[in-house]
């Protein structure tokens, strides 16, 4: 591997041990957040959709998710999960 000048990166060791939680995390992900917000007017057709939770999700165990606009047609976004 080199940076963008032709230089070789030179020898990198690391190593780490991790922990375990005392606590066992037993409480599902929640929605926080949506962009843009509901009920929103004026948004950019080009706009991003944003789903915010209160926690890291595992992308394997995201299935499609479904959109619908104001007059209830369903578009299926593609997830990661089975």
């Amino acid at each position: 591997m080199t940076d963008l000048a032709g230089n070789a990166v030179g020898s990198f060791t690391s190593s780490f041990t991790t922990g375990s939680s005392a606590v066992l995390d037993t409480t599902g992900p929640t929605l926080t957040a949506v962009t843009p917000a509901n009920g929103g007017d004026g948004v950019a057709v080009t706009s991003s959709v944003i789903v915010t939770f209160n926690e890291a999700i595992n992308p394997i165990t995201v299935p499609n998710i479904l959109v619908r606009d104001l007059s209830n047609n369903a578009y299926t976004i593609a997830g990661h999960g089975a």
